[in-house]
């Protein structure tokens, strides 16, 4: 489903992800190729996720994707939205955020 979603276009990028990206010199096309080709490496129900400004907070499931950079390993956050609507159950993708240099992260295979 998210790679029809990417394929289509359909994948938002929070302003906050946006700016990470540019912080971080993550090109859009790299942050696709992340979601198309990474490794999913954590995902949070609703209300589950334990990080960020507000724990516990999150409306959507919230799932983490890894992959790499110019050899550096790149974590990019996403949310799912799941709503029914008159054809089924509709899904929106959202980036959260861009991490990279993950060798303090969680995100980090040792």
């Amino acid at each position: 489903m998210l790679k029809d979603h990417l394929d289509t276009k359909r994948v938002e990028i929070t302003q906050h992800a946006r700016e990470r990206m540019d912080q971080r010199h993550v090109p859009e096309t790299v942050l696709y190729a992340i979601l198309r080709s990474g490794n999913p490496t954590e995902m949070f129900n609703t209300k589950e996720y334990p990080y960020g400004e507000h724990p516990y907070q999150n409306r959507s499931p919230v799932f983490t994707v890894v992959g790499t950079y110019q050899n550096e390993p790149i974590a990019v956050g996403l949310a799912l939205r799941l709503q029914k609507d008159s054809h089924g159950i509709a899904a929106e993708f959202k980036v959260l955020t861009v991490i990279i240099g993950l060798e303090h992260s969680r995100h980090h295979k040792k």
